[in-house]
């Protein structure tokens, strides 16, 4: 009868190291993708949140304009808004806040609001009433609808717009 010499217990061997060595390596690398690709999706949902958000920021500031200044320039910062109508053709970047201020983004100058306001008739919400904002009668019949477009990085990132009456 042979007998096999008895196996150290407190050993591997090098077949056992090569298979841990694979299996943990293979554990690592999965683990990574999965990290670096629910980062780059968590950061496509965060790109369509920040858009409408700053596209609402000047919906709120528009709010605060409670007259319409006839022959205002369209505003390039805080401080050429001045009434409604400084909205009309207007263009921030940075984008601004509801308070008018640079919006706080991560990357704002890469992000830039872009603003149109057209006048409306409420008989007629299919049609401005004018192409030019201050050729237009305000009345009380006379809504303003206000679109925001948002680009980041030169690409168009949504457009909205909500109606108005001042």
């Amino acid at each position: 009868m042979h007998r096999h010499p008895p196996r150290d217990a407190t050993g591997l061997t090098l077949v056992e190291v090569l298979a841990g060595t694979v299996v943990i390596s293979l554990v690592l690398a999965s683990a990574g993708w999965a990290v670096g690709r629910s980062a780059s999706d968590g950061l496509r949902v965060e790109d369509s949140i920040d858009v409408a958000l700053v596209a609402r920021e000047i919906y709120d500031l528009a709010l605060q304009q409670s007259t319409v200044a006839d022959g205002s320039l369209p505003a390039k910062d805080t401080v050429g808004v001045d009434g409604l109508d400084s909205f009309d053709g207007a263009s921030f970047s940075p984008p601004l806040n509801a308070a008018g201020r640079p919006l706080a983004l991560l990357d704002a100058p890469a992000w830039r609001q872009d603003v149109d306001v057209q006048v409306y008739s409420l008989l007629d919400l299919d049609t401005p009433v004018s192409q030019s904002f201050a050729g237009a009668a305000r009345s009380s019949t006379t809504l303003y609808r206000l679109t925001v477009q948002v680009t980041c990085r030169g690409q168009d990132r949504g457009t909205w717009w909500w109606w108005l009456n001042p």
